[in-house]
């Protein structure tokens, strides 16, 4: 290919950086060979759009600047350009969707979640006419438990938009529109906001990029479809239904690049009061000796290393929590009631051992000293507890369910408890049902108070 420029946007910089050189790294760069040049649009974002050296260039943000760097790459070598833009995403609720507090989450997570400003945000809610009052009654509940305030605060959800221009521009458009619920915006901040607009309004057809959700109602699947496809956009849309026909045909007819049935792209399950259901498998090798940490070279001293698309994590546990040995988890989301039967656990043991051979191939075919398959319960609680709730069935409650503690804490603890391992992490959770709250924290926001507590209980105790 050559060289290629990859434009970040201000939303998710380091999430795009790591999709945009993750394939780039994996087949080896040398060094020197990938820059970073922080700094504007016209300052860094067109000289790399005009550069004839350049070969091809990815982008990722507004249409507006989407449409500058195809006109760059036309006025100079036509590099190869690729583009992903924005979106007015639709959520599709016909009348015969089921549990509809549970739609009302989805929706309220999808539209809200980081202030709006995600181009996959379902920001546009198209919902059948005879369920409209039942269902805003219900996303206005959920709306209600999004608290605004200061984006380091352990109970905010929603904080100060990007910036004073881009708050400007969203404050405009609650102008006009009924408003259902919210519309205040002052000092940068912009409350979650349900207006009751008409299919040509503004708030319709233009993406607005903030916490903002325009509500449109309809008499029926095709008139439902039709609405969800009259946009310039086409990143992500959604569709509640519980007719199983009826889904694929919306999901065939919705012009989007990703569809999902029951449910939004940024709804990963978690439900305030609610338990997540997973299946976990998890493997843990002998306490490594002396020789097989050498071997390591280094990777010993790995923390969690990133999760692959299928959920995948390894991780080594120091002596601190069980010993030197490494473990490697997955997680799938399960329905409620599900059970995973043998042929998906053996299927699982087969894609650890490859995984744990591929990321440690100085110690390929180690037998695994535990390895157990189960289901666990995430919840978003606040507090930090394991505690089985069946055969089988592993309860981990966690704060704000996020990051550090359900990657570390929980997963390991259920594969430790499971396994019969006695070790400080286990003995820790069994000792705190009811933890005292600790004060607020920096890490609280990423889900890191588990591990919080978990430091200053091992503090006590030594």
């Amino acid at each position: 290919m050559g060289v290629v420029g990859l434009v970040l946007p201000w939303n998710f910089p380091l999430l795009m950086l790591a999709w945009k050189i993750g394939p780039a790294l994996a087949a080896g760069v040398p060094a020197g060979v990938s820059n970073v040049l922080p700094d504007s649009g016209p300052e860094v974002g067109e000289p790399l759009g005009r550069h004839m050296d350049v070969d091809a260039l990815s982008f990722t943000g507004s249409t507006e600047t989407g449409r500058r760097f195809l006109r760059y790459a036309a006025e100079s070598n036509l590099k190869e350009v690729t583009l992903e833009k924005g979106g007015k995403n639709p959520a599709v609720v016909l009348e015969d969707a089921e549990n509809l507090d549970r739609v009302a989450a989805h929706v309220v997570n999808g539209a809200f979640w980081n202030m709006g400003e995600n181009c996959s945000a379902s920001s546009r809610l198209i919902v059948q006419k005879g369920i409209k009052e039942a269902l805003l009654e219900r996303v206005k509940a959920h709306a209600r438990e999004w608290r605004m305030g200061d984006p380091l605060g352990p109970v905010s959800r929603v904080g100060a938009l990007v910036s004073a221009a881009h708050y400007d521009k969203v404050r405009s458009c609650l102008k006009g529109p009924k408003v259902v619920m919210g519309g205040k915006a002052e000092n940068g901040f912009v409350e979650p906001t349900i207006l009751e607009v008409a299919p040509d309004a503004s708030q319709v057809r233009e993406e607005i990029f903030g916490p903002v959700l325009s509500v449109l109602t309809v008499d029926g699947f095709d008139e439902a479809i039709a609405l969800a496809n009259d946009t310039e956009y086409g990143l992500a849309a959604s569709i509640f239904t519980a007719n199983v026909k009826r889904s694929i045909r919306g999901a065939r007819a919705l012009r989007a690049g990703t569809v999902t049935v029951n449910g939004h792209l940024e709804s990963f399950g978690f439900e305030k009061g609610r338990l997540m259901q997973l299946f976990l498998y998890a493997v843990m090798t002998p306490e490594l000796d002396a020789e097989a940490l050498k071997a390591l070279d280094g990777q010993s001293r790995w923390g969690i290393t990133p999760s692959d698309p299928m959920g995948t994590t390894v991780r080594r546990i120091d002596s601190g929590q069980g010993g030197n040995r490494i473990v490697t988890r997955t997680c799938a989301t399960l329905a409620p009631g599900h059970r995973i039967g043998a042929g998906q656990v053996a299927r699982a043991a087969r894609v650890m051992q490859c995984k744990f051979d591929d990321r440690f191939p100085q110690l390929r075919g180690m037998k695994m000293d535990y390895s157990w398959a189960g289901h666990l319960c995430l919840t978003l609680n606040r507090v930090s507890v394991m505690r089985r709730l069946d055969d089988g069935l592993f309860s981990g409650c966690v704060q704000n369910g996020l990051g550090t503690a359900r990657g570390t804490l929980t997963g390991i603890g259920a594969a430790e408890l499971a396994c019969g391992v006695d070790s400080d992490n286990i003995r820790h959770f069994a000792a705190e049902v009811q933890p005292r709250r600790l004060p607020p924290q920096p890490f609280q926001k990423i889900g890191a108070n588990a591990v919080l507590r978990y430091k200053e209980w091992r503090a006590r105790k030594e």
